[in-house]
């Protein structure tokens, strides 16, 4: 915690500080002298805890703190005074104080104070991180921040995080790791420093974190210490920006997530300020190569092998015709080693032309690779036909037959004609009419035995599918 101890009797603060060093106070302690500095250094800094001794020279202690307090919203107040008068403890308990010690402090009552302000500072955090992470929720699904957040300022810290490989489902596994260690971590950086911190996903599926309070983190020397498991089959990395008005997040996210090609230009495990990138030179021409390229794989992993054909004809062309690239330096080993992370090739290409070309030659080796395997719309068909009543979803078997879920809804439809979602309702309807054909079973029932959790539900697309009610086919 940040402490500040304000008594006129130096003895009396340089004891304090001591006990509170042996109670196992690792923070910040300042001393003031008077009323008159406490409030000079009030107006430098904010301060957890404040010891204020209320009997001093000049202005008296409890005259300033009601002068102070309202500025100092989140500071806890702890009155130390060699007179005992109940007025005194009940005008400090009136003006908001947690606690009242008599001087010199009992070692004993100082400790049972800390352990009490402690509990109550973590139980106002957790609640704080709750509500914060729950307005963030509601601004990105409303698309509101304006009305969902007042027009506090402070200071703000905002991460998003990029997880980048070819795997879908260890991308998730990845991520979950990432909030957990994140959250853990974030609990007991803030218990010692205040302020909040809230986890959440973007629209797009990246983990963001937002910080309040004074001072950020070196979030590089985080993912360098819990996250070093993971720095040979991924590639994490991301931004970091400050602003000074929560109802800013909204813009920050937007901005931190339009760079989110630039990536490709950072170290594994390294967060960049978003600052800094204004200061590289190549920015523009960095930015311009990078778009394409996350284009061209986004589309390869789609599996519009045509756009990606398109896309990639479209570059080839445009390097050809550069004549002079300006001293830029634009395929860089980070680059190189966010496209082997995502498509678990090794590149060996040693500039723009070549490495397109290897991506073709690459491309293509893993388009015929999937054609020969004709067996896997078998397979896909045959999972479904036997788990039909489980969840077949189109996630759930991208994990089974690991294969990004976008991908394998794209190759579905290419090979069958027929959307997934299409099929899979198709077989339920079938062993649904089956079952009703039998009358041993309600429609609630038979709804539930087909993998159905409402029974509307799967009225309604029964109905669609053979144009009568599940109650008419009985």
């Amino acid at each position: 915690m940040r402490i500040l101890i304000v008594d006129d009797e130096r003895l009396v603060r340089i004891t304090l500080e001591s006990m509170l060093r042996e109670l196992g106070e690792t923070g910040v302690i300042v001393q003031a002298r008077s009323s008159e500095e406490m409030c000079a250094v009030l107006r430098q800094s904010s301060y957890d805890l404040i010891f204020l001794d209320i009997n001093m020279p000049g202005q008296q202690g409890l005259e300033a703190m009601e002068a102070v307090r309202k500025e100092n919203t989140e500071t806890s107040w702890c009155i130390l005074t060699g007179y005992s008068q109940f007025e005194y403890a009940k005008k400090a308990l009136e003006l908001g104080a947690k606690g009242y010690l008599l001087k010199p402090p009992d070692p004993e009552e100082l400790a049972k104070f800390l352990a009490q302000l402690q509990t109550e500072r973590r139980e106002r955090q957790r609640r704080n991180q709750s509500l914060l992470a729950e307005a963030i929720q509601k601004g990105i699904y409303l698309d509101d921040f304006e009305k969902i957040f007042s027009e506090e300022r402070g200071r703000y810290v905002l991460y998003s995080f990029f997880v980048d490989l070819y795997s879908e489902e260890k991308r998730r596994r990845i991520n979950r790791c990432l909030y957990e260690r994140l959250e853990a971590f974030m609990g007991q950086y803030r218990e010692s420093r205040g302020g909040e911190f809230a986890l959440f996903f973007s629209s797009t599926g990246e983990l963001c974190m937002v910080l309040s309070g004074e001072g950020g983190l070196q979030m590089n020397a985080f993912l360098r210490t819990y996250m070093t498991d993971y720095a040979k089959e991924a590639e994490i990395s991301g931004f970091f920006s400050e602003f000074t008005e929560i109802r800013e997040l909204k813009g920050t996210l937007k901005f931190q997530l339009a760079l989110a090609p630039l990536r490709f230009y950072s170290r594994n495990m390294e967060i960049v300020s978003v600052k800094e990138l204004d200061q590289d030179v190549q920015i523009m021409r960095k930015q311009y190569f990078a778009v394409q390229l996350e284009k061209l794989l986004s589309e390869y992993m789609a599996g519009d092998i045509e756009a990606f054909h398109q896309e990639l004809r479209k570059m080839e062309l445009e390097e050809r015709s550069r004549t002079e690239d300006n001293g830029f330096e634009v395929l860089t080993g980070e680059v190189k080693a966010h496209l082997e992370s995502i498509l678990e090739h090794k590149f060996q290409a040693d500039g723009i032309s070549a490495l397109l070309q290897e991506l073709r030659e690459e491309c293509s080796r893993r388009e015929g690779g999937i054609a020969a395997n004709q067996e896997l719309i078998w397979k896909i068909c045959s999972y479904v036909k036997q788990n039909y009543m489980e969840d077949v979803s189109i996630d759930r078997l991208g994990e089974v037959f690991q294969i990004t879920p976008t991908y394998l809804s794209r190759f579905f439809r290419e090979k069958t004609g027929k959307k997934y979602i299409d099929y899979v309702t198709a077989v339920r309807m079938e062993k649904a009419k089956e079952l009703l054909g039998l009358r041993q079973y309600s429609v609630k029932e038979v709804s539930q035995m087909v993998g159905y959790a409402s029974e509307k539900h799967f009225s309604r697309n029964f109905k669609k599918h053979y144009g009568k009610s599940p109650s008419q086919m009985m």
